[in-house]
C-alpha cells in the first residue's frame, strides 16, 4: 500500500502542473465582467474611431484593470514575454490616448489584440 502512494503522489502533481501549465486558453477567459478583456479593448478602439478621447481613457482604464486581474490567472501558463509586451502596448496606448494621436493609437491597438490572440502559442 505504501508504495503505491509513492507512486501516485508525485504524478498527480505532475499532472496538475501540466494542467495548470497549459490552461492559459482557458484562464484568458472573463470570468466577469471586469475582466472582460477583449471587451474593453473593443470599446476603447470604437471610441478612438469616433474621437471621443475622454471615453477612449475612460474604457482604457478599465482595460487596464482587467488586464491585472487577466494577467495574475494567466502568469504561469503563458511566457514572461508576452505578458510584458501587452504590458508596454498598454502604456502606449495610454500615452496615444493623452497626446489625442489616432492612427498611433488604433495601431497600439491592434497590436494589443495580436499579442492577446498569441498568448498561449
Amino acid at each position: 500500500m505504501q508504495k503505491i502512494w509513492l507512486y501516485t503522489i508525485p504524478l498527480v502533481i505532475l499532472a496538475g502542473f501540466v494542467v495548470i501549465m497549459n490552461s492559459g486558453d482557458y484562464l484568458k477567459k472573463p470570468m466577469s465582467t471586469q475582466d472582460n478583456f477583449i471587451y474593453y479593448l473593443q470599446e476603447t478602439e470604437q471610441a478612438i474611431m469616433r474621437e471621443d478621447w475622454t471615453g477612449a481613457l475612460d474604457h482604457s482604464h478599465n482595460l487596464n484593470t482587467a488586464w491585472e486581474q487577466v494577467s495574475r490567472r494567466i502568469q504561469f501558463s503563458v511566457e514572461k514575454d508576452q505578458i510584458q509586451a501587452i504590458n508596454v502596448n498598454l502604456s502606449r496606448l495610454h500615452a496615444f490616448l493623452i497626446a489625442r494621436d489616432r492612427s498611433q493609437a488604433l495601431g497600439t491597438t491592434a497590436e494589443i489584440r495580436e499579442h492577446w490572440e498569441r498568448l498561449n502559442e
